[in-house]
């Protein structure tokens, strides 16, 4: 019997590196930070922590002092919906600890944090002809959800991410702790083969269709030859 290893990957590497990380904070008394939030061009903005640049880990911890000033002065938050001050200090601390660990590396600040926190630890990332495909594919379904009818829109449902319902994103956009899966419900015209998401819908056309079709996408919709289970609880991914 061959009792040889398989090789852990760089991914898997970075994997636990992320964990050491994220136990390193706690043991410290900081609430880890999974994502970041900041404005751009006065749009609020949201970024998995490990992806994020450090440039945009310095605008969340500059957001955090904004927002801090405002709910001193008796003012409401710009950013964050929590109003505990105390709260918000903890959540920079710990930006602030992790933005030091990453600078140590001395990566500019358009690189990565889990890339400035590992530096020696090669990935493979998606090239720029990837991402063009991509946002092509996105930009073709929108398009096409422009032009459903909801009157003849053909609907249906599935289980996907529901911050990748598309499936496109890799572990660097979407790592395995933002990975809550749920109901994603789908529309399209009739005789197309493209499906667009609800999200990618304007607000009027996906109202009309889900009214007309919430009996079908709703749950428990294609759930009612299930066999009950009794004296267990089911958790469903609604």
């Amino acid at each position: 019997m061959n009792s040889e290893k398989k090789p852990i990957t760089a991914r898997e590497l970075l994997a636990k590196g992320w964990e050491l990380t994220e136990q390193s904070l706690i043991l410290l008394g900081l609430p880890f930070p999974h994502e970041i939030e900041f404005q751009v061009d006065g749009a609020k903005t949201f970024r998995v922590t490990r992806v994020a640049e450090l440039d945009e880990l310095a605008k969340a911890i500059g957001a955090i002092d904004e927002d801090l000033a405002r709910l001193i002065k008796g003012a409401p938050a710009l950013i964050f919906s929590n109003s505990d001050v105390e709260k918000l200090r903890q959540e920079k601390a710990a930006l602030i600890e992790l933005h030091k660990r990453a600078r140590r590396s001395g990566c500019s600040g358009s690189t990565t944090v889990i890339e400035a926190l590992f530096p020696d630890i090669p990935v493979k990332k998606k090239t720029a002809s990837e991402k063009a495909e991509i946002e092509q594919y996105l930009a073709i379904r929108k398009e096409a959800g422009l032009k459903i009818d909801p009157e003849t829109a053909e609907v249906d449902w599935d289980y996907g991410l529901d911050l990748d319902p598309y499936g496109v994103c890799d572990e660097w956009e979407l790592p395995k702790e933002l990975h809550q899966v749920g109901r994603q419900r789908w529309a399209r015209s009739p005789g197309s083969d493209i499906w667009v998401h609800f999200d990618d819908l304007p607000a009027a056309v996906e109202e009309k269709i889900w009214a007309m079709h919430r009996s079908r996408i709703a749950f428990p919709a294609g759930l009612e030859a299930m066999p009950a289970i009794v004296g267990e609880d089911i958790n469903f991914p609604f």
